[in-house]
């Protein structure tokens, strides 16, 4: 296989995370805001990763997308990140 395989950096993934989604989206996953997900809940990260980056990019309700200001290396580092939150 001639591909080369992306490494995953949950530990950069922690810190971007900090940086840019902690205050609403609390620094252990528990939400800030009333209408933010509960990252500590098992369920709210079920979605396959290219889901949950899309929306990301995307953005919701009062989360702005992050598309243009996050990789996406970044964000996948950032998903991997929350994974560890459970």
């Amino acid at each position: 296989n001639d591909q080369v395989q992306a490494v995953v950096l949950p530990e950069r993934g922690a810190e971007l995370y900090r940086q840019h989604c902690a205050a609403c989206h609390g620094p252990g996953g528990k939400p800030v805001l009333p209408t933010a997900p509960d990252f500590t809940q098992h369920n709210t990260l079920l979605k396959p990763d290219l889901t949950l980056l899309a929306a990301i990019r995307k953005g919701r309700g009062a989360m702005p997308g992050y598309d243009g200001v996050l990789r996406e290396r970044d964000i996948l580092d950032i998903v991997t990140h929350l994974r560890t939150l459970r």
